[in-house]
């Protein structure tokens, strides 16, 4: 619907011809040399001109109304993992993609908006039958969240998910409840099938050279009964040892334990592998690659507490499971320390939990730490002698009254830099209960960084929860409350892991235990573990002889893998761009050598990393279309097995969601419109041009 409207009130639209008459008839009452009909045609087109322009001059605009029309969004979400192909042939698959595109086509005709994505989200995915079933590991919950947050404001009628209901990443996707309706379409064998595999391994990852360690291999076997087989223990090609493995019933689980010698430092790669047997189902679940970092020596931690609490609790069990860490705890008063402790002793952190406390408890050890220049990450809580700690020369200044104290989250900042964090590890970091924070004004030094900072309730404050500082080599960290045990539990309870608890607890340690680096030139990876799916990413720094940043070197770096297999890359260290990425490397042990040219001198960097491949998809051979029901059940959907497509089918146009009518509004001013000022023209033109002609001029 279109409207006429102007600034001004609407009745002034009769007077504007009004006005526009009385002007024309002024001008026009006189004797004309020309006949009356001729005079009152120019009086009307004046009267016309007048009125336009008198017209113009209200700001007259039109308001337009559009209607659009949305299609109801069916959204497909395929698992395209090779668990799939694994165990239905490459026929019977083809034919359940051509069946979903003949039903996809009916559902277009019928007004759906049909919508493909796989586990990658690839954007050009037009029809089932594009689809390749080749992912290495399944996350279903980021599929189907990403689904629901990317369609959230559009008609989403729901998600049809095609799997065979095995995920072995991310969140359980059975009991979250999603914001839209999920269908799941089964495809695989839930029969059990023949098969022996490697099941797990079980080993330290770091162990000390010229030790020896174990490690213990899990061997699952299904559908083999009174037989037998070899395991072998496996590095650099040479069996290390080998076992008789003997099956007496048709379903066990057996362990075999073997012990290798740290001969090499650094990354060694090791190899378990089982023998196949006719008729087992596939071979390629038989072996699982370790690798076992083999060190000299370990950083040691020192972590003081006021007294018992269950945040250290927490604290140890993230920090010991970092090999390369040894761990002290000490606390005042229930132990007491050698006078020459701290010349014995060489730690690299100290982590001090409510030390000093109210009553001056840890003020003596906490000064021996300074005189020492060990970094010391402070934990403050509710027994925490706030006055004492600011004369500590920590980067917080807190100024509290009355020791009142508040609840908050943790909130990660997007633009902390010391260290890196993954996105999913983030995540989970937003969803941890509140701890408990002194109350008062919170001022940050210099040189400091930002980790977490406190949410209360919605709203992200300013003030830091967790800070790190370094400041002339000197670094130091702060955590600003207490509760830190109540993260870790959650967290289990959330995934059954403490993974983001752990990793944030390990690499704030690792990063104040680490010693300054004076190089000018460094090339470093961001990780010291990829998959073989994984991007390797390269980071390059240069610096002055004053430690600027510089850029525009060119970088020549060489990756040499264990078969010194060689890949030689060039790039240039440009700002903004300063990483440089490397793709498709296969599994294996890789050192890298990277270096160019400052100042006429040649500066080299070296590292050294690991690319794993495990293969998750082969673990499970049986599909799982119990999780498949779960899901359809807990998301208002239908689940059906991919030969019944047909019934689906059936249920989706009975239930089609009717189009969303989305209006809008566009205001478009006449005084624009080339056209009316083309006719304004015109009847001038025409006056003028009669009034000549009649001989008025």
């Amino acid at each position: 619907m279109n409207n006429l409207l102007t600034e001004y009130s609407i009745w002034f639209i009769p007077l504007c011809f009004l006005m526009g008459f009385a002007l024309s008839y002024l001008l026009y009452r006189k004797n004309s040399p020309w006949s009356k009909k001729v005079n009152y045609s120019l009086m009307g087109v004046r009267t016309l001109l007048f009125t336009a322009l008198f017209f113009l001059m209200l700001g007259p605009f039109v308001k337009l109304e559009t209607q659009d029309y949305e299609k109801p969004v069916l959204v497909f979400a395929v698992d395209n993992s090779t668990s799939i192909p694994l165990v239905v042939d490459s026929v019977k698959i083809s034919e359940s993609l051509n069946s979903l595109d003949e039903i996809v086509e009916e559902l277009k005709d019928e007004g759906y908006d049909i919508q493909f994505k796989n586990l990658e989200w690839d954007e050009e995915l037009e029809s089932a039958k594009e689809i390749s079933f080749d992912k290495q590991q399944t996350n279903l919950h980021d599929l189907l969240e990403k689904v629901q947050n990317v369609y959230e404001n559009r008609n989403l009628a729901g998600t049809v998910l095609l799997s065979d209901g095995i995920y072995n990443q991310g969140f359980s996707p059975e009991y979250s409840p999603y914001r839209m309706n999920i269908h799941t379409l089964a495809i695989g064998d839930t029969m059990s099938k023949a098969d022996i595999k490697v099941k797990s391994i079980l080993s330290n990852r770091v162990a000390y050279k010229d030790n020896k360690f174990p490690i213990v291999a899990e061997v699952e076997n299904k559908g083999f009964e009174n037989q037998s087989t070899k395991i072998e223990l496996i590095h650099k090609g040479k069996v290390l040892d080998k076992k008789v493995v003997k099956f007496s019933k048709d379903e066990d689980i057996q362990q075999f334990e073997f012990l290798a010698n740290a001969t090499e430092k650094g990354t060694q790669h090791f190899k378990v592998r089982i023998s196949a047997l006719d008729e087992e189902f596939t071979a390629e679940n038989n072996s699982k690659d370790l690798y076992i970092d083999i060190l000299e020596g370990r950083e040691k931690i020192l972590l003081v507490a006021s007294a018992p609490h269950p945040d250290i609790k927490a604290l140890k069990s993230a920090i010991e499971k970092d090999k390369n860490l040894e761990l002290i705890v000490w606390i005042p008063g229930m132990k007491a320390l050698k006078p020459d402790f701290f010349d014995k002793e060489k730690f690299d952190l100290a982590i001090l939990h409510q030390v000093p406390s109210i009553g001056g408890k840890g003020r003596d050890i906490l000064d021996k730490i300074k005189k020492k220049n060990i970094p010391c990450w402070y934990i403050l809580g509710s027994q925490s002698d706030f006055t004492y700690f600011q004369k500590s020369g920590t980067p917080i200044h807190l100024r509290t009254a009355n020791r009142n104290f508040d609840k908050v989250t943790p909130s990660v900042n997007s633009n902390f830099s010391s260290f890196s964090m993954d996105e999913e590890n983030k995540v989970l970091l937003g969803k941890l209960p509140p701890v408990n924070v002194p109350f008062g004004n919170i001022e940050v030094d210099k040189g400091s960084n930002v980790l977490l900072y406190q949410r209360v309730g919605n709203i992200v404050t300013k003030k830091p929860l967790l800070v790190v500082n370094e400041v002339q080599a000197e670094k130091s960290a702060v955590m600003l409350g207490e509760g830190l045990w109540m993260w870790r539990l959650h967290e289990y309870s959330l995934t059954q892991k403490h993974k983001a608890f752990d990793n944030l607890i390990s690499k704030t340690v690792q990063y104040l235990s680490t010693k300054e680096d004076k190089r000018k030139f460094r090339v470093f990876t961001q990780e010291a573990e990829y998959l073989d799916s994984d991007d390797v990413h390269f980071d390059t720094e240069v610096y002055n002889d004053i430690y600027e940043r510089v850029y525009g070197q060119t970088i020549e770096l060489n990756i040499a893998d264990e078969n010194e297999q060689n890949y030689s890359y060039s790039y240039v260290n440009s700002k903004g761009s300063n990483r440089f990425t490397v793709k498709d490397l296969p599994q294996g042990i890789y050192t890298f050598t990277a270096n160019s040219n400052l100042n006429g001198k040649t500066e080299i960097a070296r590292g050294q990393f690991t690319v794993k491949s495990i293969n998750l998809e082969a673990s499970q051979t049986s599909a799982n279309f119990n999780a498949l029901k779960n899901i359809s059940l807990q998301n208002n959907g239908e689940f059906h097995e991919v030969k019944d497509i047909e019934q689906l089918k059936t249920y989706l146009i009975q239930n089609k969601p009717a189009d969303i009518i989305h209006t809008h509004e566009d205001f478009m001013e006449i005084i624009g419109l080339e056209w009316l000022l083309a006719v304004i023209v015109l009847l001038a033109t025409m006056e003028w041009f009669t009034r000549k002609v009649q001989g008025g001029y």
